[in-house]
């Protein structure tokens, strides 16, 4: 399984759907999504792309992209609303995030063992700048 385009009608991914998943590459969330729950794609270490089809208000649940180590490339909901703890941890290959001003969570830890040369683009003033800030990431004002 390497691409997965999931079903419209879908609310949300329960958790650990995918955990482990050593083969998947890419993913396309669905626009109806409103929640990402625990660990979906924790340690889908080939996983580089995620794409959220829509923009509708979405969660993203904690350890969601944990260890996938080649996770290069998200396109978040334009309404994302939350980002749980160790969302993003330990996801090396992430050089560039877009962050939605919507994002008003950002839970402990969600980009621990990023890559220092990670860039957080957001607005200013924003849960997201903040963040990206207290981890001494760089940021992109929008």
């Amino acid at each position: 399984l390497e691409k997965v385009d999931m079903g419209k009608a879908l609310k949300s991914i329960g958790n650990g759907a995918f955990h482990g998943n050593f083969d998947l590459i890419s993913i396309r969330i669905p626009k109806d999504i409103k929640c990402i729950n625990y660990g979906v794609f924790r340690d889908c270490q080939s996983l580089k792309s995620v794409y959220f089809l829509g923009t509708n208000y979405v969660d993203i649940g904690e350890s969601v992209f944990e260890n996938c180590i080649s996770l290069s490339n998200v396109s978040l909901s334009a309404n994302t609303t939350a980002i749980g703890a160790n969302a993003f941890a330990n996801c090396t290959s992430l050089k560039k995030l877009k962050i939605p001003e919507s994002v008003t969570v950002i839970g402990q830890q969600a980009f621990a063992g990023c890559s220092k040369d990670l860039t957080i683009v957001c607005k200013s003033g924003t849960t997201a700048e903040t963040v990206a800030l207290s981890y001494e990431y760089k940021v992109e004002l929008e």
